[in-house]
């Protein structure tokens, strides 16, 4: 669930790291190709999500690389909310940018209604 900074530079400037998370030259573009070889008209709509996450990736990445997150420690409580004895807790790297996570969980949404309504 978490990646510290290192890790978000391993995976986007060591070659053979990436495992296609989406920045990769032509990652979204090559998406968009297959979708539109398997139905132009009816697939329209996943098509303009497929876009809308190649901006908002766009978007993250450059904010990444302006370093614009911050670090949060993170601590573990007990059932009754109590932190637990000893926990030093762990960093977590938020973005600074709150409409990053707010247009993902957009696109989530997007993409599930558009999904279920194939499954209907």
């Amino acid at each position: 669930d978490y990646l510290y900074p290192s890790d978000i530079e391993h995976f986007l400037y060591t070659d053979g790291a990436q495992f296609n998370y989406g920045y990769k030259d032509g990652y979204f573009d090559g998406l968009v190709s297959k979708v539109l070889k398997i139905d132009k008209e009816k697939l329209g709509e996943l098509v303009t999500i497929i876009l809308s996450a190649k901006e908002l990736a766009a978007k993250a990445l450059s904010e990444i690389e302006k370093e614009n997150y911050s670090v949060v420690d993170e601590y573990t409580k007990d059932s009754s909310g109590k932190l637990i004895f000893g926990n030093a807790g762990r960093k977590q790297y938020k973005m600074n940018d709150a409409s990053l996570e707010q247009t993902n969980e957009a696109l989530y949404t997007q993409f599930y209604s558009w999904f279920s309504g194939w499954e209907l």
